[in-house]
């Protein structure tokens, strides 16, 4: 980048159409930017957290969907169960699906996926 090209990024855009408050205060109506209260006062103006909205809902749904795949797994007398059978149920205790949480599961290497004549295992691992 150029010497001419480089700014602060705590600076507005020389050529912008919209004035640098307005532009902050959109973001904070959004929901994606949040004020930092500060208790000290340290003279550089308003800090800004970023944020995302409804990240709590999201974060709920995660841990409850997850919980309930693991205990589900741990009931069964081997700890496993065909991935087509776990698909027809429906999740009691998230809103994401039962996809979205094996693949999660799977992921985080909570459970396996073995492939068998049947068709996909899904298999609790032990460690």
């Amino acid at each position: 980048m150029a010497l001419a090209e480089q700014r602060r990024f705590d600076q507005p855009p020389v050529d912008a159409h919209v004035p640098w408050d307005k532009q902050v205060s959109l973001l904070v109506r959004a929901g994606l930017l949040a004020r930092q209260i500060s208790s000290g006062t340290t003279g550089a103006g308003e800090s800004f957290w970023f944020s995302i909205p409804n990240v709590g809902f999201i974060s709920k749904c995660l841990m409850k969907g997850r919980a309930e795949l693991q205990n589900l797994l741990t009931r069964r007398r081997y700890q496993e169960i065909l991935e087509k059978e776990l698909e027809k149920r429906k999740m009691t205790a998230s809103a994401l699906g039962i996809r979205f949480h094996v693949r999660d599961l799977v992921g985080s290497l909570k459970i396996e996926r073995v492939s068998t004549t049947c068709g996909n295992v899904l298999r609790l691992c032990t460690n």
